[in-house]
């Protein structure tokens, strides 16, 4: 049996999908073969496109990664359901546009809405 195979029935175990999985492990080897690196070192921005190329890892995915690991202080989720939830009845484009005034510490505010809740 194949390491991929291994992981893939380890995770299944926890509930993660097949698609999931495969996603988890495209990171992981792009990752170990360097071309994706989340040590802190680069733009954030490209780092957050190169996430973006993984099948499986969206807008919000990638930028919340780069936030945590990149320590990204400017970072703003504005479709995610706590900050909306925290900002209501606010719309994303209209919350996406009130975020601009936090710039470049909106990372800060997205912790601040969630702890809000």
């Amino acid at each position: 049996m194949s390491r991929g195979a291994n992981v893939e029935n380890e995770l299944g175990k926890l509930g993660v999908t097949r698609r999931k999985t495969a996603t988890i492990m495209d990171l992981a080897e792009s990752i170990d073969n360097g071309t994706l690196n989340l040590d802190g070192v680069g733009d954030p921005e490209e780092v957050r496109a190169k996430l973006m190329e993984i099948k499986g890892v969206g807008p919000w995915t990638a930028t919340y990664i780069v936030m945590r690991t990149m320590s990204w202080t400017d970072a703003f989720l504005e479709t995610d359901y706590g900050i909306k939830k925290a900002l209501a009845p606010l719309s994303s484009k209209c919350i996406a546009e009130v975020a601009k005034a936090w710039a470049p510490w909106r990372s800060y505010a997205s912790l601040s809405l969630w702890n809000s809740l």
